[in-house]
């Protein structure tokens, strides 16, 4: 007669040897086997994500942006032209908006974002490394994704699910069309929303408090 082991790691040993031998098992051996290296990399990025020093704060959809001219929806200090009061600050203006200031952009299929909270002081490594190094947002969406944002808080306006307007940054990895990618601070200052742009890791880490938005798992 057989006879298991009904200590604590027998049990767990029995259980183990049980699910091996299970067809489930078999057929998550050969789902993993044949998936795409996207798919791996999606899988693997999932079990990694442990957040420690970043909390998940909600989910945020952003819905079809319709075409616009860039420059004549982001404009410094225009508030009468375009209805939201924008300081856009100089790295802003000459790394991202003036080369696509005549591009038409749209957004067809709609995004959802997802928004962090820094627990901590971080660095913009340091929140990568804890998301898994997800995929910055290319330039071409961030326009109708920012745009859309600040469409529902023109004027600093609370939003629970939308940008912070205590003056915290609102941080954005954006990547530039020659491959270069920056972070991007989006602000409420009391008066208006600041438009400014950093190099990765440059000099101080982003404070507490901070949020960080980026494409939802599967975007």
């Amino acid at each position: 007669m057989k006879t298991e082991n009904n200590t604590g790691l027998g049990l767990i040993k029995t259980t183990i040897e049980r699910v091996q031998a299970s067809k489930l098992f078999t057929s998550a051996l050969k789902k993993l086997a044949n998936s795409t290296e996207a798919e791996l990399q999606r899988f693997i990025g999932d079990v990694k994500r442990v957040l420690k020093n970043l909390t998940l704060l909600c989910k945020i959809i952003i819905p079809e942006v319709e075409v616009f001219i860039v420059g004549e929806k982001f404009k410094h200090r225009a508030k009468k032209e375009i209805d939201i009061e924008m300081y856009i600050h100089d790295n802003f203006r000459e790394w991202i908006l003036n080369p696509m200031k005549n591009q038409p952009l749209s957004l067809s299929d709609g995004i959802t974002l997802e928004k962090f909270n820094l627990n901590k002081s971080m660095h913009d490594s340091q929140i990568k490394n804890e998301l898994g190094n997800p995929k910055p947002i290319y330039v071409t969406a961030f326009f109708p994704i920012l745009l859309n944002l600040l469409r529902q808080q023109p004027n600093g306006e609370a939003k629970e699910n939308g940008l912070l307007n205590n003056g915290y940054a609102n941080i954005f990895h954006v990547e530039l069309e020659d491959g270069r990618v920056v972070a991007v601070n989006v602000y409420w200052d009391d008066v208006e929303w600041d438009l400014l742009a950093y190099d990765l890791d440059f000099d101080l880490a982003w404070d507490d408090s901070n949020s960080f938005f980026t494409p939802a798992t599967g975007n």
